[in-house]
């Protein structure tokens, strides 16, 4: 028994990795049956690694992504909640018009290798990431390698200034929340409002731009938005009332969010 459909609403979570997306490439091409998210993560990931359970689980809540021609993959509140109405604002069209789907992943952990079971369902996707990424999780996933100068010389400067900016470091060299003012996070922006770290930075955004990947270069999409707290939902529903007042003013880093744009659309 074969079910057709082309709405979302229609496929339970359950049901969504064990579905196949049909598509009419061109009149020459013909159809193409894409590859299951359930068959890409066998081949992605072969042995019975709790990595496979964590992304097929997230996979089954995003079956937007079955009709969709790109995805975005974030991480946190603030990107799942905030984005859509942003991405309206910016280009006058909902994410569901420009068949954009949208996917908030648990952790960044988890990101490059979910990219790789969409690419095998033949499925164009990026993902969106804060700064910390180009330092340590970026690394991880061997999108940046560990002896770059350019993230050398940002662990050069929490060498420097770590003590002097209340900044507590891990054994990398590189910011931890615990004992951090404003957290890890909150070191990462201090690192990226000096000057002489804008180089290095603009180097490694590029590098993971070719690898599909969004670094803020600010250092997360609060500090681009200009948003004090990550998931306070008063403080979401302010920024949204003062983006339906203000429009793309509202933001902080206004110049940062149309490149993101730009790039998503591209």
């Amino acid at each position: 028994i074969v079910f057709n459909t082309q709405s979302p609403f229609l496929i339970e979570s359950e049901d969504m990795p064990y579905c196949n997306i049909v598509t009419k490439v061109s009149p020459a091409v013909g159809t193409k049956v894409c590859q299951r998210a359930a068959d890409a993560v066998d081949v992605i990931i072969p042995n019975d690694d709790p990595e496979k359970h964590r992304i097929l689980f997230e996979l089954k809540n995003a079956s937007q992504i079955l009709f969709s021609n790109s995805v975005v993959l974030v991480e946190g509140n603030t990107e799942r909640v905030l984005m859509p109405q942003l991405y309206q604002t910016f280009t006058g069209k909902s994410m569901i018009q420009d068949k954009i789907g949208l996917v908030c992943m648990d952790s960044c952990s988890s990101m490059h290798t979910a990219m790789e079971v969409l690419g095998l369902m033949g499925i164009n996707a990026k993902s969106v990431v804060d700064l910390d990424y180009a330092y340590k999780g970026g690394v991880r996933a061997g999108l940046i390698e560990a002896d770059n100068a350019d993230r050398q010389s940002g662990i050069d400067w929490f060498g420097t200034n770590a003590e002097a900016q209340n900044i507590a470091l891990c054994e990398e060299g590189l910011p931890k929340n615990k004992g951090s003012d404003g957290g890890a996070e909150g070191g990462y922006h201090r690192m990226s409002q000096d000057g002489e770290n804008a180089g290095s930075i603009d180097n490694l955004h590029e590098q993971l731009k070719e690898k599909s990947f969004f670094c803020w270069k600010v250092g997360s999409i609060e500090r681009v938005l200009g948003l004090a707290q990550k998931n306070s939902s008063l403080e979401f529903r302010n920024f949204v009332d003062g983006m339906k007042e203000n429009g793309e003013s509202h933001l902080a880093e206004v110049d940062e969010f149309r490149a993101f744009i730009d790039w998503v659309q591209n």
